[in-house]
């Protein structure tokens, strides 16, 4: 491993801050597999893992030049993407959570919220509004997906299915009382 040669690790990290990008993989290559275990143990989502190590490794590049080449990289590595993990998993669960209470609430203002732009629904993880979600029709998964998901204004999402504002205003509202429903009721 890299680690158990100091003078290679000073190299590797000399030149990945010069921007060789060969000498950055080498540098972590040999440290991903862990990385990747740490990222879905605290993350709690195997498909998450990947994109948080792909953010720490992004994360650790920028850095690199605060990095001490003396110590061990999979340390300061291992604590990036523990940072990263916690930070997916939180606003995952954030985001879930203002999904549930939007779908629960007869005023939904979720379309224009930052965090609902953000919403991923994983079914590994996405719970009973995943599951609500995907047993409503075509039809109104893309009106809610449109206007809560992606964040598009009712004109934007009018444009995106080519019909009137009008129809969107009434279709999210049906389907949000659909969705509120299921999440409650179960499917009917």
């Amino acid at each position: 491993m890299v680690d158990d040669d100091p003078a290679e690790v000073v190299r590797l990290v000399a030149s990945a801050r010069r921007g060789d990008g060969p000498a950055f993989a080498a540098l972590v290559r040999p440290h991903l597999p862990a990385m990747m275990r740490l990222a879905c143990a605290v993350s709690g989502s195997a498909t998450d893992a990947e994109d948080i190590v792909q953010e720490s490794l992004t994360a650790l590049f920028r850095s690199l030049r605060t990095f001490d080449e003396n110590r061990p990289l999979a340390p300061w590595f291992a604590r990036i993407v523990v940072n990263q993990a916690r930070n997916s998993r939180r606003g995952r669960m954030r985001r879930r959570l203002l999904f549930e209470k939007a779908a629960r609430s007869p005023s939904s203002t979720i379309g224009t919220s930052t965090d609902a732009v953000e919403l991923v629904l994983d079914p590994a993880d996405g719970g009973p509004v995943f599951t609500a979600l995907r047993s409503l029709s075509p039809d109104d998964q893309s009106i809610l997906a449109l206007r809560h998901l992606t964040g598009l204004t009712e004109a934007e999402t009018a444009m995106a299915l080519h019909i009137a504002v009008g129809t969107v205003k009434s279709r999210n509202a049906r389907a949000l009382q659909r969705l509120r429903s299921i999440v409650e009721h179960g499917p009917q």
